[in-house]
């Protein structure tokens, strides 16, 4: 199985690369999250039906919580696409009736 981030996904691990940046000051608090969305990524293809079903949002997304974010993400023959990585605070509904 593998694994393909969307573009979407790609912009939002970025963005929380740069927000915890700027509000820690600390490239080591920014290595530590990162990490651990990344050990995340790493498992899905090993483990696709790790993370939970969600059928409050559309199509057969699934989530897994990694910290404070969650990744967003549907398995689709033999490949695990991750839609978006958020915030766990964050409004879904407008996110992703798009």
């Amino acid at each position: 199985m593998t694994l393909r981030l969307s573009r979407d996904a790609q912009r939002d691990f970025n963005d929380i690369a740069g927000y915890i940046e700027q509000e820690s000051q600390s490239i080591d608090i920014v290595d530590e999250v990162l990490d651990e969305i990344y050990e995340a990524l790493r498992l899905l293809p090993k483990y696709p039906r790790m993370g939970r079903k969600r059928p409050d949002l559309p199509g057969s997304l699934r989530s897994v919580v990694v910290s404070y974010y969650v990744v967003f993400y549907t398995v689709l023959d033999q490949q695990v696409y991750v839609a978006r990585i958020l915030h766990g605070s964050r409004d879904l509904a407008p996110i992703f009736d798009d």
